[in-house]
């Protein structure tokens, strides 16, 4: 099978996606080139550029090899056939993205029709285990984060969340903090909710290594400014653990972010120890734990209880994502336990996320044909797997 008739199979097939954020109708509706980029990873890397060629010009020079938006310009130019994002389409690509979104329907039709979603796994971390009212594209995750975070009334987590506010909060102790905590995830899951997830990551260090209940009680609704940092730590540490027994009563999977982040806290094998005790959990480990990937490859060889997600990576890094690709397939028990996912907020950039990741599907399988590491009968069975069945397996449908 030549690589041409591999893109053509993924091409055709449905998908699942592990992970994503999509936005609802009131970001959607009136938006514009600048605020898809803005929206995107590529306004990470770069603030969208002001109304002149030279600023366009001089943003797509910054940006011309980052993969965010390599592949966005892909989607945009697919989508709209305006051409890539370059300062001459500029204006014309503007406009049909503002005319396309004059539909309501239109961003979820890149994902019904274009993206051809069999549906995705909605992180709302705005509005915990929301699903747009799309249950038809959408399977929502209950994310932990404010729970872990918000020892105290008043205390945010990163998004920006205030649990005890947000959820009208009365907790007279831990416990019934805790027990509270295990009857909204009880809901969640009743209201459709598919996993349990964490980007806790991004404000802490991963390594959930001291759930002691004496500095935890400490931390417990106590003023900000007169609780150690070790005593919230152990009151993360403790409450993280709760979820993963919850996970584990209530049959969830556990989406996990590592790397990135906060980098220097976030790297895969400091997660190790609560896989390692917690065998009846899914671990659905995020981002390859980029750039620790080859970390991520040595949970997945040792723990039949961790999936390796490459959701987010072919836009960090297509070529990273393809290496993991390979190596994931390499030590695996099973090429079941390997999921992808948008991890974005438009259906414009969802789309480039997909074509990324069908970029390094054929790739890879292209590749193991050529090496003597994949027989062509197997071929369209990975494929199947890749793009759908193992997150239809993973997350139930």
């Amino acid at each position: 099978m030549t690589r041409a008739e591999i893109s053509s199979l993924l091409d055709a097939l449905p998908v699942v996606s592990s992970h994503c954020h999509h936005a609802g109708a009131d970001h959607h509706a009136g938006l514009t080139l600048n605020g898809l980029l803005g929206s995107s990873y590529a306004g990470w890397m770069a603030q969208p550029p002001a109304e002149t060629h030279e600023a366009r010009a001089a943003f797509v020079d910054r940006l011309a090899t980052n993969t965010y938006f390599t592949w966005l310009s892909h989607a945009v130019d697919e989508l709209y056939g305006r051409g890539p994002i370059e300062p001459g389409s500029w204006d014309a690509i503007d406009a049909a993205i503002g005319e396309a979104h004059t539909d309501p329907e239109h961003h979820y039709r890149l994902l019904g029709e274009h993206c051809r979603y069999r549906f995705a796994v909605q992180d709302c971390y705005w509005d915990r285990g929301h699903d747009h009212g799309r249950p038809d594209l959408f399977r929502p995750t209950y994310r932990i984060d404010s729970w872990v975070s918000c020892f105290a009334p008043g205390v945010i987590d990163h998004d920006g969340n205030d649990l005890w506010a947000d959820l009208g909060l009365e907790a007279g102790s831990l416990v019934d903090y805790l027990d509270l905590l295990d009857d909204h995830i009880a809901a969640a899951k009743a209201r459709g909710a598919v996993a349990l997830k964490s980007a806790l990551a991004y404000e802490r260090p991963v390594s959930f290594d001291r759930p002691l209940a004496a500095p935890a009680q400490r931390a417990f609704k106590a003023r900000p400014d007169a609780v150690s940092s070790d005593d919230v730590l152990a009151f993360g540490d403790v409450v993280f653990h709760h979820c993963c027994r919850a996970a584990q009563r209530e049959g969830l999977p556990f989406q996990i972010h590592l790397g990135l982040g906060q980098i220097s806290g976030s790297r895969p094998m400091l997660f190790e120890p609560v896989i390692r005790a917690y065998p009846g959990v899914t671990f659905d480990l995020f981002h390859a734990g980029y750039p620790w990937t080859g970390e991520s490859a040595g949970l997945l060889h040792n723990y039949p209880n961790v999936v390796a997600d490459l959701c987010w990576l072919p836009l960090i890094s297509t070529t990273a994502a393809v290496r993991a690709l390979h190596e994931y397939l390499d030590v695996a028990g099973s090429s079941e336990r390997i999921l992808w996912g948008d991890d974005t907020w438009t259906g414009e950039e969802a789309y480039g996320a997909l074509v990324a990741w069908r970029h390094v599907v054929a790739t890879v399988l292209t590749e193991r044909l050529e090496w003597g590491l994949l027989r062509e009968s197997h071929l369209e069975p990975l494929a199947e797997k890749l793009m759908w069945r193992n997150g239809a397996a993973v997350f139930g449908g």
